[in-house]
């Protein structure tokens, strides 16, 4: 009976309710009645029921804090779904997908209130007594985005181009409003924009999920350093290879990299952001802690940061044009499961293979290879194992039209209409396994690459972690014969695998 009667009532429309009392006490007493019941139930309540009731308060203080109350009740839940985002393989299982739109939705309503409060004072001729109110509506607003944006990332796809188009519009409006908002409100909203922005320019869904939260707080360091200018104002011709970017705020979009200097008489709305200071102090940064120098300090490993200087300043080219077909092929991933897969399961063309494959006791996935480059692929997932991993994990391929095991590099993981797709690197046209000498009865296990197209032809090893010391001379067998070799440079490392080259020996 009371379940019955609650859902009733919350057919009736809201102004009814509670009727007889003010717009304001309704919706807390309402909002009250919410916080008792579960997530699932509560946050589509708010976005359909609370929200909406909340943008008819014509007085705009109160409508903000009654937003803010709305925004406590939200954090409920905001925490728990990253959470939960992180750590569910991909693609994302239902149950997830709909809590992760449920909370977009409310996040999205939120904004957009907000957003509505500055349009509202914007427009008003007594902005000067609501300047403070505007600044604080805009950055909450602002604040919202770069929540929907983070779980946009968290589940490998892109941000939606409304949320870019809001977040233009609250910077263009707070610095049309210069002149009423104060320096420090203005400097925070600035902040925040170019933080969102560079967080875009590093390009999130290139990164392992989990580094996330290390590339929000660099983005966040490092957004002081970013310069923002009018498209048309550039003094002097700047470097082609100089790390800006064209932000044409009318597009759904935080801007694409300048590979020459915008053209005379540009969109007066548009921007540049020059990230060449931004460069510069990673760089320092780097060199710093490998000279171990006090300077001021950038969170994130050194590694980390490399890997964000090779972002930000690397070519936005391809090397090859890509082929189009869709063949179908095995994947799996982790250094134990490639190595195996390579040694134990993958077998030749023949009419049992299809059985076989059934049989194989390393557990693989199904996936469409969309494109093919001589040095990459680009895969969607069909069918199987959720993928557990992310970018940097070392991948094994095998076509099922072919006896060839790739063995490739995640570069990029992205989800496009629920699609889940991967952006691999090829790195070597031969690999081996081979037994590296530990010092003990047992050895170890680990991919020998006969040669890296990619850097400058050298051989290399994938090895568990702490396995490779630098400089070492190392003996193992490959393809027959047996190979001396010295460990050369650390190419990339992470808490599951290390990857070095390897330098000849002198005769």
């Amino acid at each position: 009976m009371g379940s019955a009667f609650q859902s009733f009532r919350e057919l009736i429309p809201f102004t009814l309710a509670f009727a007889g009392q003010p717009v304001s006490d309704r919706i807390r007493s309402r909002l009250g009645e919410i916080s008792k019941q579960p997530a699932e139930k509560a946050l589509p309540l708010l976005t359909t029921h609370i929200v909406p009731a909340i943008a008819t308060q014509s007085n705009l203080q109160m409508r903000f804090k009654l937003l803010e109350d709305v925004l406590r009740e939200a954090e409920r839940t905001l925490p728990v779904l990253e959470q939960t985002l992180k750590k569910t393989a991909l693609p994302l299982p239902k149950n997830v997908l709909s809590s992760a739109l449920q909370t977009d939705n409310l996040i999205k309503a939120l904004a957009s209130a907000y957003y509505e409060i500055v349009l509202e004072i914007a427009g008003r001729n007594e902005n000067v007594a609501l300047a403070h109110l505007m600044h604080r509506a805009a950055l909450q607003a602002m604040r919202l985005i770069a929540r929907r944006q983070k779980f946009a990332y968290l589940a490998c796809t892109r941000p939606s181009p409304s949320s870019w188009r809001m977040l233009h519009d609250l910077y263009r409006i707070l610095s049309a409003a210069r002149a009423i908002v104060a320096d420090d409100d203005f400097a925070a909203i600035k902040h925040q924009y170019l933080t969102q922005l560079l967080t875009a320019y590093l390009e999130p869904n290139k990164l392992p999920r989990g580094d996330l939260g290390a590339l929000h707080n660099c983005a966040n360091q490092l957004a002081h350093y970013a310069l923002i200018s009018p498209a048309n104002s550039l003094p002097t011709p700047h470097h082609a290879t100089a790390p800006r970017f064209l932000v044409q705020t009318e597009k759904g979009s935080p801007g694409h990299k300048l590979i020459s200097n915008p053209e005379t008489g540009s969109d007066v709305s548009s921007l540049i952001i020059d990230c060449s200071a931004i460069v510069s102090v990673i760089s320092e940064q780097v060199s710093a802690r490998r000279s171990k120098v006090t300077k001021p300090q950038i969170e994130g490993s050194s590694a980390f940061l490399q890997t964000l200087l090779m972002i930000l300043s690397g070519k936005a080219t391809r090397q090859f044009s890509r082929t189009r077909f869709r063949p179908h092929a095995d994947l799996v991933v982790g250094l134990d499961a490639v190595i195996s897969f390579i040694e134990e399961t993958a077998c030749t063309r023949r009419s049992v293979d299809i059985i076989l494959r059934e049989e194989r006791p390393v557990a693989t996935s199904v996936w469409s290879l969309i494109d093919e480059s001589p040095n990459g692929f680009l895969l969607r997932f069909m069918k199987g194992n959720q993928w557990q991993a992310g970018a940097g994990d070392v991948v094994a391929i095998q076509p099922r039209e072919s006896s060839k095991v790739h063995v490739c590099m995640v570069r990029r993981v992205s989800s496009r209409n629920g699609q889940l797709e991967l952006g691999l690197q090829l790195l070597s046209p031969q690999v081996s396994i081979i037994e590296l000498p530990t010092g003990s009865t047992r050895s170890q296990r680990a991919i020998y690459f006969h040669n890296l197209p990619a850097h400058d032809q050298s051989a290399g090893i994938i090895a568990r972690p702490g396995q490779l010391k630098s400089k070492e001379k190392i003996v193992f067998k490959a393809a027959g014969k047996v190979v001396q070799r010295k460990i050369g440079k650390c190419i990339e490392a992470n808490e599951g695998l290390e990857f070095v080259t390897l330098t000849p020996l002198p005769d």
